[in-house]
């Protein structure tokens, strides 16, 4: 049985235990992670493209700056932007860091229901 998932901000979507996950079950790449996906593959990025970015999506280079921050991320400095960052550590590293905030709150929408008994 193939299930299909639509996600909407305002609804989780449920996949029941004994269920396989399909490939159309994974949730379509946000706007966001695309977008930084283009910027990545420019020769040069501008501070200015980065706070494009950052207009559009606040809340997300919020939780980005957070992470990045945390003793997680292990920079010897604290960051007021994402292009310090990138200046501090590498485009390739933020844009992985990137993803990986983009995969997990695309996939903690998704919850598992418990099996039936």
């Amino acid at each position: 049985m193939r299930l299909k998932l639509n996600l909407h901000l305002n609804t989780v979507p449920y996949i029941k235990s004994d269920e396989n996950i399909q490939m159309d079950n994974i949730p379509a790449i946000p706007d966001i992670a695309r977008r930084f996906l283009l910027l990545y593959k420019q020769e040069k990025i501008e501070e200015q493209d980065i706070l494009l970015l950052q207009t559009d999506y606040p809340e997300f280079f919020s939780s980005l700056l957070s992470v990045i921050n945390s003793d997680h991320f292990n920079l010897t400095t604290k960051v007021k932007s994402v292009f310090q960052a990138i200046e501090l550590s590498g485009l390739e590293r933020i844009c992985n860091l990137m993803l990986c905030l983009v995969m997990y709150r695309a996939f903690n929408r998704v919850k598992t229901l418990p099996l039936a008994s």
